[in-house]
């Protein structure tokens, strides 16, 4: 919480004083508990850019940017297809015709906020924020339909070069292509091998 948040929470709210003062004493002594080992890895995770606290995002939240993904992407793939959206829309359609065209559209359509869902359950409904755009990298989201999605849906994008960094086959990959050396050996190989 920002110092402006918490201080408009001192002077308007009877008790967050007294709330937030004994939070940040409780903080202070947890820091005090800390091993040097552990205060030299909490130094080096803020100094990283991490958070101490992980962004956790709700079902909802996931939710609501699955369907502004599906949404961004159809854009991207198909311009027509907001305005027949919103003409199909306004005509009002049943229960089940609504879930015969969502069966059709899952069919016709790359990504969908359905097929996200049910990748993302079976994924084992990952909820850090970082974990969440990971997940959708990996079924071939592009990063910036990714970003605007995460703006629609009111939810922080996660930095996506952290998103890269905690993946180990990308992390592995950028290295590769940074080094022009590496990267003639690793060919030459693959090369030989195939």
């Amino acid at each position: 919480m920002s110092p402006e948040a918490t201080q408009w929470l001192k002077d308007n709210v009877p008790g967050a004083a007294e709330n937030l003062d004994a939070k940040a004493a409780a903080q202070a002594e947890r820091l005090k508990n800390l091993s040097p080992e552990q205060l030299a890895k909490r130094r080096s995770l803020l100094q990283s850019g991490h958070s101490t606290k992980s962004n956790i995002l709700s079902e909802e939240q996931v939710t609501k940017l699955f369907v502004a993904v599906a949404y961004k992407q159809t854009l991207m793939e198909a311009p027509g297809a907001l305005s027949k959206l919103k003409q199909q829309i306004g005509k009002g359609v049943t229960a089940l015709g609504q879930k015969a065209r969502q069966v059709g559209t899952n069919i016709t359509t790359k990504v969908t906020a359905d097929k996200l869902m049910k990748a993302w359950n079976k994924a084992g409904k990952p909820t850090d924020s970082v974990q969440v755009a990971q997940f959708l990298q990996s079924q071939g989201i592009d990063g910036a339909v990714m970003q605007q999605a995460f703006q629609t849906a009111g939810i922080k994008m996660p930095d996506l070069k952290k998103v890269a960094s905690d993946n180990p086959v990308a992390a592995l990959v950028q290295q590769i292509s940074a080094n022009p050396a590496i990267k003639a050996q690793v060919l030459a190989y693959l090369k030989a091998v195939t």
